[in-house]
């Protein structure tokens, strides 16, 4: 594959050299063949805008929740009054004693460590003056609970000492809890030694650089890391189990999906592995193809004449403990039939390699992590007539990419983001300028020096009675018409469901994707696995920069995941179109269907 990634990064925009046994058969077509090229060859190779990856999936990012546990916070919703309303509320250490207050009044935090007192006696601020009750005290202990697990320290006892409350004076007991022993199980210490988790003996534990390293840890899909916490033998100390779970240092697999477009065959079919050669070091590799590919004269018969061919690897090798090198490489060639005479055959290789560091390493009081890197295309498009190509054109681009990727939780769900900033200068790589993109685009782009930002955005709200909304965005802002390798497409499986690829490629974009899922815990005996039907709903908005056309599609429709196992996944969904399309109208269905094993 990386060779036929290099040998495509070179000359721009060119006539094709036919060879002797060509020429005979030119020079009595010659006028007409070039004719024909000129007035057809635009059009149909303006159709051919979109560029269809089909990468090795990213390893899984599994979340590093820390459970912590609440059986010390009283738990009542007796409001009955205790016949004085909260003059204080005091705030007391491990080695301290609920002493008799009289007098006190407000907030006393002056005890307390390791949060922002100011913020922590902002939220208490509100419940004085207010009746004392078994529900009042669980509401303050909660809160002060809440403020230490926003801090990043959700290892906290925050217990009811004894004390008379007579005078309205409230005492709490506070002890973040620090770390005792650490100890790894599960692999040799040497392999996987305890300084990977930010945890040191006799700190308090700091949830956010937690959560940082065992995402970090778990980044390699085929061992799982978890911190087990148990009680220390001294009061607010805890000890620590690095529990280290390795699985089968390898995967293979093999899928079907019907997300091609009508030139290409709508049909995609691939096979692909995986592996963790040595350490953290993770490989992969993927080939899809079009059904004549695999299917047509034989296996792997004329994969040249396939109306899609894919192939793409992804190697991830770490820099560091929270800081790793992601190198991507693919070659993707279509040939597409606009008619029986012609032909347009297109070449697309592209590389990146992007270092990924985890920013708190950068600033401690933040999150997510920091991208950096370069992104190399090429696009080679051949245009044939009666079998004997008669045109061909190149263009490159070169660009810069830096971004934050992170997620986080709040009290309604959870948030993913990645967000990218793109810059072409220009140059580096010989196609890389603005004639070649003028030719190559037929005057479409004319300035090749470009800034633009990617963004997508997840979020999945858990709701009651068993459903779950899922919300996707997805963002491309440019000022200027953008390449071929960098625009998308309104319509697909991967954007406004119900629509195909070819309905709009666009140089700005704003995609919403809605699902709202709902639980069937109980599944029939004779059909081992988990059923997750859904209703969908997506809109889309889209802007060609040079021919100045809006677009916006719409749709609603309904579907179903099913995974049997790790090792069977599978959706299938119809939708509905709301507005007409290029090759969609208004009110047609289209049925999408994914499916894929793996062992």
């Amino acid at each position: 594959m990386m060779l036929a990634l290099s040998k495509h990064f070179r000359s721009p925009t060119r006539w094709t050299r036919t060879s002797a046994r060509h020429e005979s058969a030119i020079g009595r077509r010659c006028a007409l063949l070039m004719a024909c090229a000129v007035a057809i060859a635009p059009d149909a190779i303006a159709q051919a805008q979109i560029v269809e990856r089909n990468l090795p999936p990213e390893p899984p990012r599994r979340a590093p929740a820390i459970k912590v546990g609440a059986d010390d916070l009283l738990k009542s919703d007796d409001a009955t009054p205790l016949g004085v309303n909260v003059q204080a509320i005091v705030l007391i250490g491990a080695n301290a004693s609920a002493k008799p207050v009289s007098g006190a009044k407000g907030i006393d935090v002056k005890q307390v460590s390791g949060i922002d007192t100011a913020d922590l006696r902002e939220r208490l601020m509100s419940f004085l003056d207010q009746p004392l009750s078994r529900k009042v005290i669980a509401e303050v202990q909660a809160a002060v609970a809440a403020a230490y697990r926003d801090a990043g320290r959700p290892f906290v006892s925050i217990t009811l000492p004894p004390q008379e409350v007579s005078t309205g004076v409230l005492q709490l007991r506070v002890i973040p809890f620090k770390v005792a022993n650490i100890k790894v199980a599960g692999a040799a210490p040497e392999r996987y030694p305890p300084s990977r988790i930010r945890l040191v003996p006799g700190q308090e534990i700091d949830a956010r650089k937690l959560e940082t390293d065992l995402d970090w840890a778990n980044r390699n899909p085929f061992r799982q890391v978890e911190a087990v916490f148990g009680p220390g033998k001294d009061l607010g100390m805890t000890d620590v189990n690095i529990q280290v779970t390795d699985r089968k240092p390898w995967q293979v697999y093999a899928g079907y999906a019907n997300s091609g477009t009508l030139l290409t065959d709508r049909n995609r079919y691939y096979v692909g592995a995986s592996g963790a050669p040595s350490a953290d070091i993770v490989a992969s590799y993927q080939l899809t193809g079009s059904g004549n590919f695999w299917m047509d004269d034989g296996l792997f018969s004329r994969p040249d004449d396939a109306r899609y061919v894919s192939q793409a690897g992804r190697l991830l090798t770490p820099l560091g403990l929270r800081t790793s090198l992601e190198v991507v490489g693919d070659h993707v060639l279509t040939n597409e039939r606009p008619n029986n005479l012609f032909r347009i055959k297109t070449e697309t290789s592209q590389a990146s390699a992007i270092v990924r560091t985890a920013l708190s390493d950068l600033l401690p009081a933040t999150a997510g992590d920091l991208l950096g890197g370069v992104e190399l295309k090429h696009q080679l498009r051949t245009t044939i007539f009666d079998g004997t190509p008669v045109a061909e054109g190149s263009a490159d681009v070169a660009q810069l990419v830096v971004g934050w990727n992170g997620r986080w939780s709040d009290n309604l769900g959870t948030n993913t983001l990645d967000v990218r900033f793109k810059s072409n200068p220009g140059g580096v790589l010989p196609g890389n300028n603005s004639n070649a993109w003028s030719v190559f685009t037929n005057g479409r782009v004319t300035n090749t020096q470009t800034n633009f930002v990617t963004l997508e955005y997840g979020r999945v709200t858990p709701l009651p009675k068993g459903l779950s909304l899922k919300s996707e965005v997805s963002v491309l802002a440019s000022s200027k018409p953008l390449p071929d390798t960098e625009r998308i497409g309104l319509g697909g499986i991967h954007a406004v469901r119900g629509y195909v690829t070819e309905d709009g490629a666009v140089d700005q974009a704003l995609i919403l994707r809605n699902s709202l899922y709902a639980s069937i815990p109980n599944m029939p005996s004779w059909m081992p696995g988990t059923l997750a039907p859904f209703l969908l709903a997506d809109v889309g908005w889209g802007r060609d920069l040079f021919s100045r056309r809006d677009s916006t599609l719409s749709s609603v429709g309904a579907g179903f995941d099913f995974a049997a196992g790790a090792n069977f996944n599978s959706k299938l969904l119809a939708a509905t179109a709301l507005t007409d399309g290029p090759h969609t109208p208004a009110g047609s269905w289209r049925v999408s269907v994914q499916a894929s094993v793996s062992y």
